[in-house]
């Protein structure tokens, strides 16, 4: 097979003049009342199938050396959920048996709902406080620890801001802006690789700035979306400029406690990536980025019947998640047939196939336990649907 490292075309700084901004679009999103959108769907055939697949999966990194058969259990609605009209979902994990998913709706309203292995879905409570909510992403170092980054507003033409909130005791503290951060970010990811850290992803769309009669005025135009690094303890948070042009929320995962992986959709709908090595020391924690600061790689992939191809195009951001250290497995949506695409690698190599579904909305990714992914999307009646991934024998967070 032939080495992607030997052909990854680099996705230049912002600034170096060869990535162009992109034209308006306005994605069509339509509202059905399934999944699909307006035409029969034969589930049965070779290209609608919701995927079983039939090989098994090793742990990397695991001393046993056996097998774990496995499979997805195909896209499935979400049970007792109260959510008809979702714009994003998030979704963190605290423990191996327990999940909390974060939903946006159209209103830009946002709730957290919680599910557990014993239980099943529990209640949904609002979360927002009567703000806006425009994105958000979450993550957990901690069985008694909920970590959540948003964009808020009061209103929708006011600027927005980049916001944090923690769930810990059973509880949830109020909201507090992010210092040291532009105001106009308009989405984030965030991971936490090590217990009291955090490391967040922000993309901040530089719009044309003007004046009309002494007052400042926003142009219609992006010049720029850069990629911001925010890092800290939920307290206090630094910030790095990692440049690039992004047309999608990024996706954050750290694959074990001394590296984070970054992806994000370029202005051509195709996938790039850098990482990032974390040394901890007695002064605190650096880091070293791959390609570097201010470039980007494009990630390839073995497709099934395109042979070896750049992960192109997506029509949303991807979502990501490890469940072994050295292995990432990363979820796209077609930009042609809104079907899920799973990549799955080892930082060398790549491998591709299709999990069905026409979904409209970012996927959300999670690890809960080693070969136990549970992945979530909004389908095309724009309710939620969830696709998971572990032992053929255990029981999912879709299925009674």
């Amino acid at each position: 097979m032939r080495n992607p490292d030997d052909c990854l075309p680099k996705m230049p700084g912002a600034n170096s003049g060869t990535m162009y901004p992109p034209r308006s679009e306005t994605a069509f999103l339509p509202h059905v009342a399934g999944m699909y959108p307006q035409r029969e769907v034969n589930t049965q055939s070779s290209e609608h199938r919701l995927l079983r697949t039939s090989h098994t999966m090793f742990p990397m990194g695991l001393e046993t050396g056996h097998a774990v058969p496995s499979a997805w259990t195909g896209f499935q609605l979400l049970p007792n959920s109260p959510h008809t009209d979702v714009m994003k979902v998030a979704v963190s994990s605290r423990s191996p048996d327990g999940l909390d998913l974060f939903v946006i709706r159209n209103d830009f309203t946002m709730y957290h709902q919680m599910w557990s292995e014993t239980e099943g879905w529990g209640s949904s409570g609002r979360l927002d406080q009567n703000f806006l909510c425009f994105d958000a992403s979450a993550a957990s170092w901690d069985s008694g620890r909920i970590d959540v980054m948003a964009i808020r507003g009061q209103t929708i033409q006011e600027r927005r801001r980049t916001q944090h909130t923690f769930w810990e005791g059973g509880v949830w503290k109020s909201w507090s802006d992010v210092p040291r951060l532009r105001d106009s970010l308009v989405n984030t990811a965030l991971c936490a690789p090590w217990p009291g850290r955090l490391h967040a992803f922000g993309v901040d769309p530089h719009q044309e700035v003007g004046t009309f009669n002494g007052q400042i005025v926003w142009g219609p135009r992006i010049i720029s979306s850069e990629m911001y690094h925010l890092y800290g303890d939920g307290s206090s948070w630094g910030l790095q400029n990692i440049s690039g042009y992004c047309r999608s929320s990024p996706a954050a995962v750290a694959c074990g406690h001394d590296r984070i992986d970054v992806f994000v959709l370029g202005h051509d709908k195709a996938l790039y990536h850098k990482s990032a090595a974390l040394f901890f020391t007695i002064g605190g924690e650096s880091w070293s980025w791959a390609p570097s600061q201010n470039d980007w790689e494009a990630v390839w992939g073995e497709h099934p019947t395109r042979g070896f191809i750049q992960a192109s195009p997506f029509a949303y951001g991807v979502g990501a998640c490890s469940w072994a250290k050295g292995r990432i497995d990363l979820f796209g949506v077609d930009d042609n047939t809104h079907e899920m695409q799973h990549l799955w690698g080892n930082g060398t190599s790549c491998w591709w196939e299709t999990l069905g579904g026409y979904c409209i909305s970012q996927p959300a990714a999670v690890a809960r336990d080693i070969n136990r992914m549970d992945v979530f999307v909004v389908g095309g009646d724009r309710r939620i649907y969830v696709n998971s991934w572990g032992p053929i024998i255990d029981r999912f967070p879709g299925t009674p």
